[in-house]
């Protein structure tokens, strides 16, 4: 109960709401994804200065899955200047898991490479690839939650937009208490998501998700019918 208390008293409010709600409703997509009855996926992107906070948000985040400390730097994070073959197969061993991957700076990281990760891991697949005898190697598409932090993303391109909830996260005075029982509280997180799972079982409420995703969607669909990637700006903001 007490952690559960934490996550609202201190978790939720450790930054901006349209923050820390969007990142928690990532925590808990990530093991109910498969259950969605969609056959597309989203990233989540938290855009914002240098030193707005959204990193450190979204790596606390990452504790609902196992130990992620975030200042031990980047030795247990993704960056976006990984290449993508090596962000994919991270991502591949994150399945039903928040995912994140950080720092996109279009200044020093090759559009074209982050373009191809996103389209490819929201249409599931990985990249194709042969070894020296032509055998087929194994496919590793990202199978977690991607979340990515930038201080900019691909403003051009409609079809990776499309494939992305866009968060902006502005720069505000720092809770510096409030962090620090984030920090102190965090290995409490993968506990609450335990209970989650257990609770989502005992429930039965993995049965009626689909169900619960298509009618948010359709009511998001209201107003924007005929558009560019109508339906699939929908079906992300449903889930």
């Amino acid at each position: 109960m007490e952690a559960k208390q934490h996550i609202v008293n201190d978790f939720l409010r450790h930054h901006e709401k349209r923050v820390m709600y969007c990142l928690l409703a990532c925590v808990a997509l990530a093991p109910l994804m498969e259950f969605a009855g969609s056959t597309q996926r989203f990233a989540l992107w938290l855009k914002g200065l240098t030193g707005a906070g959204k990193s450190f948000a979204a790596k606390l985040a990452m504790n609902f899955f196992g130990d992620f400390d975030p200042t031990v730097g980047s030795t247990r994070f993704a960056s976006w200047i990984w290449t993508p073959n090596r962000i994919e197969k991270c991502g591949y061993f994150h399945r039903d898991a928040m995912f994140l991957v950080d720092d996109f700076k279009p200044e020093i990281v090759q559009t074209s490479q982050a373009l191809r990760v996103v389209q490819s891991y929201a249409d599931g697949s990985g990249r194709g690839r042969l070894n020296a005898d032509s055998s087929t190697k194994q496919s590793l598409p990202i199978r977690g939650q991607l979340v990515a932090t930038g201080e900019d993303l691909f403003q051009s391109q409609a079809s990776s937009l499309a494939r992305s909830v866009v968060v902006d996260v502005p720069n505000r005075v720092k809770d510096m208490k409030r962090g620090r029982r984030c920090l102190a509280n965090r290995g409490r997180y993968r506990g609450v998501m335990a209970g989650f799972i257990g609770y989502l079982i005992r429930e039965k409420r993995l049965e009626g998700f689909a169900a619960l995703v298509s009618t948010y969607s359709a009511g998001f669909l209201k107003g924007i019918e005929g558009q560019q990637n109508d339906t699939r700006i929908a079906g992300n903001l449903g889930m």
